[in-house]
């Protein structure tokens, strides 16, 4: 059992590599969509160079009021959204409630209520 161990851990690095080889081989156009993404994300995270801040400066500026702008909106629709979304289930809630208790006053209504003690009126009271 240990040597089957022992075989299946060191050949793991080597089968994981073979396997993103023969995924590049078989999915070519993802796998460049894939590397455009991480270095998307990687270039994002590095700062602006000044010769970057000088050319896009204006339009990097543009961009950051538009997101702030966005950022806001959809704040105000989430917080809008949430509001509307509490009195539904509000009212959903005291429509249930209503629609119970109305359930409970109808069946009472056809039940007489009994007494503590006293037989249900279905049974007759045995003299013993």
């Amino acid at each position: 059992m240990a040597k089957c161990t022992r075989g299946t851990v060191s050949s793991t690095p080597a089968q994981s590599r073979s396997g993103i080889g023969q995924f590049a081989r078989e999915q070519p156009l993802l796998t460049g969509v894939l590397c455009v993404a991480f270095g998307v994300v990687l270039g994002c995270l590095l700062r602006m160079t000044p010769e970057e801040s000088e050319f896009l400066g204006e339009q990097a500026d543009k961009f950051k009021d538009q997101a702030s702008k966005l950022k806001d909106s959809v704040g105000d629709l989430a917080t809008e959204g949430y509001g509307k979304a509490k009195q539904f289930a509000e009212r959903a809630v005291d429509v249930a409630a209503q629609t119970l208790t109305g359930a409970t006053d109808k069946s009472s209504a056809h039940e007489p209520e009994s007494e503590v003690g006293s037989p249900p009126s279905s049974e007759t009271p045995r003299n013993y």
